[in-house]
């Protein structure tokens, strides 16, 4: 097996593992009190830019613009347009001074939802998608705090961020992105 075969196979398997990392917290995460119910998935394509720098604290600075649907409610499906702005310590993969995870990733998140079925039922949500340790390139898995700026008062979800597919960094490579999660309060 050659290095690139290596590199492959090791990009896959974290991939997988944060994936079902992902999966199994989603049934865990703490709420609030009586928080209002709320369950939706989305999913949405965009671009994530990423302006890299040197090691250190929320040196790397993250963009993401994007726009897909959501549903899940009983109250049908959503337009939903995101944008985000944050940073993180490292770039896991891409950051050859580090170890091979992101450190500290924390996004600021404005997700607009629009209802298709009654425009009642359009909102916006507010939220703060992190997590402390996650990787990069290829799926970023995060964790949805709400409350964003305002108030972190409990977890709503988990999703992850699909970008840079061949292990491609920037400033190379795409900065076209998938982004699926869910919010379970």
């Amino acid at each position: 097996m050659d290095g690139a075969s290596r590199g492959t196979r090791r990009i896959l398997t974290i991939i997988v593992a944060m994936a079902a990392m992902t999966a199994l917290l989603l049934p865990v995460l703490p709420a609030a009190a009586d928080p209002p119910f709320d369950q939706i998935a989305c999913n949405a394509a965009g671009a994530l830019t990423i302006i890299p720098n040197p090691p250190g604290p929320s040196a790397n600075q993250w963009q993401l613009l994007g726009r897909g649907s959501c549903l899940g409610d009983n109250h049908g499906t959503y337009f939903a347009d995101i944008t985000g702005v944050g940073h993180s310590d490292t770039l896991g993969l891409c950051d050859p001074q580090s170890n091979p995870f992101v450190m500290n990733f924390d996004m600021q998140v404005t997700v607009s939802l629009t209802s298709t079925s009654d425009p009642q039922f359009t909102r916006v949500y507010t939220e703060r998608w992190a997590s402390p340790l996650t990787t990069f390139p290829i799926a970023t898995p995060f964790l949805d705090t709400d409350g964003g700026l305002q108030n972190e008062d409990y977890y709503v979800g988990a999703g992850t961020i699909l970008t840079h597919i061949y292990a491609q960094c920037p400033p190379g490579g795409s900065p076209a992105a998938e982004i699926v999660w869910a919010r379970t309060a």
